[in-house]
């Protein structure tokens, strides 16, 4: 198992990709000290042009979310929901979101008149905020909420 990748390298990945051949260990052959586990996640994470890079949508994340839920960590599966990104990334992206918890919205905005309800969630709970005019005053903030939402 060789170190860093070299221009070498990558030029034979994307020559042999773009001649249709993505049978990695074929292509492994070619590369002694290689193998085609190595040389698939070489093209998924930093040679496929048409892989996405860079920050998530709040969509991705919606359907990131709500895959794990469904299918557990099949990263395979799941990024086959989520056009432009490698199983790779996508299972990085729920580790790094798990570790830091960041909150996504797991909906639109709803907008009723001047009343705005967002719902967003991260993996330690889920928060529904209600934005009202400052026009309204409340005599109780403290409301309760009885969720009758399904999931897609």
């Amino acid at each position: 198992m060789k170190g860093k990748w070299t221009n070498e390298e990558d030029d034979v990945i994307r020559s042999c990709v773009e001649s249709g051949n993505t049978i990695w260990s074929e292509i492994a052959k070619l590369l002694p000290g290689r193998i085609g586990e190595q040389i698939k996640d070489r093209w998924a994470n930093k040679l496929d042009p048409e892989a996405k890079r860079g920050a998530w949508t709040q969509d991705e994340m919606r359907i990131l979310i709500r895959a794990q839920k469904e299918v557990g960590n099949k990263w395979s599966e799941i990024a086959k929901r989520i056009p432009g990104r490698s199983e790779n990334s996508v299972k990085n992206r729920w580790y790094n979101q798990k570790t830091v918890s960041l909150p996504y919205l797991l909906f639109d905005p709803i907008i009723i008149g001047d009343i705005k309800i967002t719902m967003s969630s991260c993996l330690f709970g889920c928060s529904l905020i209600v934005e009202l005019p400052k026009s309204v005053h409340l005599r109780s903030t403290n409301l309760q909420v009885r969720p009758n939402i399904t999931a897609d």
